[in-house]
């Protein structure tokens, strides 16, 4: 009773069953693929769907329309698919196209060159194709990258001598086969110039092609030397190569030298130096106190001068005559951060340590030289002959001191005068020289006192002095009041 109604209803409206069951089927086929490619239909009304459609139908027909509905999606589903795929390679395509760089092809002495313009890669994808290269592809770099997919075409060379005015991208050295990124080389010229850490480790690497310097931001002073035995195995010794092995190594690092190119001016400031040419391995802890605190200095003056040429010298031999490294950091830290702010400490602090030197009993010799003579022992500072013989003079214990640890005491000047060797007093006689010399500049400034005092002051008072031992003086007497009145004088 009630489909008849409905039927009589949809057919005083024009609406055929026919017509129904195509509306049902295209709003289920419409649904279908929306929700297969995730496409928000609420906004959209699916009345007929969720009503089966309006008019009536038996099982036979709605699994008709069901049939209808899967295969008519699915074909669409398919068609749609494809023609995305289409669509998204023909972007991409777009996309590869629309990558261009820069790259520069070049010997190290730019006697040859060539500049060429590359299609469809980044700069990024550009080194890492470069760097995958063999010896075949490197015969030619260009056919190489074309068969990676680019599209290549040279802009100029050495014959044409036009490439400045151009902004590279890729710079490849086909001496060296180094690839260089030059934004990430800009990138590393701003970080090369930052101060240096005081836990960073700075290693030197010479190689066939000149050196680098690294700054290592993450390694102790003993992974340094773990990366170093690495760099030893190398058997190509390449500026690539070596980088390559720093990375597989986990460290983090940065080329703040670069012989020939990125601060190539700056004095050198080495914790470590590997010369994989000659596989020497040079710490900087073997070299002389001079050329350490050289390196301190070096070091803290690496982003921003400090010190002046006075302090620079002091610190230089405050290392040499105490043979303190520890100290000598400390020192040169000090007047460095001092400087920095612009305080007036680091006068302070050259005036301290100048007095730590001028306490040593001879300013000619420091206890570095000593040490490299051969003579360990704590307690004994080192001398020349001729302050030996002055002390020695002053009837203080002096020594000779040997290379094998020993030490023998000096009984008559001519073991002083005789001994090509170095010398020693021992610390506890050096205090009490000191200690005594120092009362008696306090004797003598009290003497000069007085003796001002009796010049040039107000008060009744008088002087008598002692007259010279020679003939003309010796009939002057020195005579009390009291001798004079019994002689009636």
């Amino acid at each position: 009773m009630g489909d008849n109604i409905k039927n009589q209803h949809y057919k005083n409206m024009g609406i055929t069953p026919e017509m129904d069951t195509l509306t049902f089927e295209a709003e289920s086929i419409a649904y279908t693929v929306c929700q297969h490619f995730g496409i928000d239909t609420s906004d959209y009304s699916f009345g007929y769907i969720a009503g089966g459609g309006s008019t009536g139908r038996d099982m036979r027909e709605l699994k008709s329309s069901l049939d209808t509905i899967r295969r008519t999606a699915s074909e669409l589903i398919t068609g749609i698919e494809g023609q995305l795929r289409e669509l998204q390679r023909d972007r991409e395509l777009m996309q590869e196209q629309e990558k261009e760089s820069l790259l520069l092809i070049q010997n190290s002495d730019l006697s040859e060159y060539s500049l060429v313009n590359v299609r469809g890669m980044d700069a990024a994808e550009l080194v890492e194709a470069l760097s995958a290269m063999n010896d075949n592809d490197r015969l030619s770099a260009a056919a190489y990258l074309e068969s990676r997919g680019a599209w290549t075409t040279e802009i100029a060379n050495q014959d044409t001598k036009e490439f400045g005015e151009y902004h590279l991208d890729v710079r490849y050295n086909t001496d060296t086969n180094e690839v260089i990124d030059i934004k990430a080389e800009m990138e590393l010229n701003e970080r090369a110039k930052e101060p240096i850490g005081a836990d960073d480790v700075i290693l030197k690497i010479t190689h066939s092609h000149g050196f680098e310097v690294e700054r290592i931001t993450n390694k102790t002073p003993e992974g340094v030397q773990e990366i170093m035995a690495a760099l030893t195995k190398l058997e190509d010794k390449n500026t690539q190569n070596i980088r390559d092995c720093l990375k597989s190594c986990g460290a983090d690092y940065i080329p703040v030298i670069v012989d020939g190119g990125r601060n190539s001016g700056m004095p050198q400031l080495n914790d470590f130096e590997i010369d994989l040419v000659k596989k020497e391995i040079t710490m900087m802890r073997h070299l002389s106190p001079a050329k350490q605190a050289e390196g301190i200095i070096n070091r803290l003056e690496f982003a921003k001068t400090a010190f002046s040429d006075d302090e620079r010298n002091l610190i230089v031999n405050y290392a040499f005559k105490l043979n303190d490294m520890e100290k000598t950091r400390e020192l040169a830290e000090h007047i460095y951060y001092e400087e920095a702010e612009g305080s007036q400490g680091a006068a302070l602090a050259v005036i301290d340590a100048q007095a730590e030197i001028d306490a040593l009993p001879d300013p000619m010799i420091g206890l570095w030289e000593m040490e490299e003579y051969g003579y360990l022992t704590e307690g004994m500072l080192p001398l020349t002959k001729e302050t030996a013989l002055e002390l020695f003079d002053r009837d203080l214990p002096v020594y000779q001191i040997h290379k094998d640890g020993s030490e023998t005491l000096i009984q008559g000047r001519e073991q002083v005068t005789e001994y090509e060797g170095i010398f020693g007093i021992e610390k506890a006689d050096w205090e009490n020289e000191k200690s005594l010399r120092a009362l008696q500049e306090e004797l003598a400034e009290g003497r000069a006192n007085k003796e001002a005092q009796l010049l040039y002051g107000d008060s009744d008072k008088y002087g008598i002095y002692q007259l010279k031992d020679i003939p003309e003086m010796r009939q002057f007497q020195f005579a009390g009041t009291e001798s004079l009145k019994r002689r009636e004088l």
